[in-house]
């Protein structure tokens, strides 16, 4: 009985261990893709207005291929 209910125990802390690496993962990576939108974003306004390609690598951290590519 003492294997069963420890091993019953270390299933369960392991479940809930991944399960809340799980959600910090998606919740970073969330962020990440919210910030990356953003740029993308600013980006597409700035090339509308004629910024330099530069100005708008400095401003949003975007690469010269990605805003080339908007």
């Amino acid at each position: 009985e003492g294997l069963a209910q420890g091993h019953a125990e270390g299933l369960a802390q392991g479940h809930a261990e991944g399960h809340a690496e799980g959600l910090a993962q998606g919740h970073a990576e969330g962020r990440t893709e919210g910030l990356r939108t953003k740029a993308v974003s600013i980006a597409q306004k700035m090339k509308s207005k004629n910024y330099a390609v530069e100005d708008i690598i400095e401003l949003t951290g975007l690469t010269a291929e990605e805003i080339e590519s908007l």
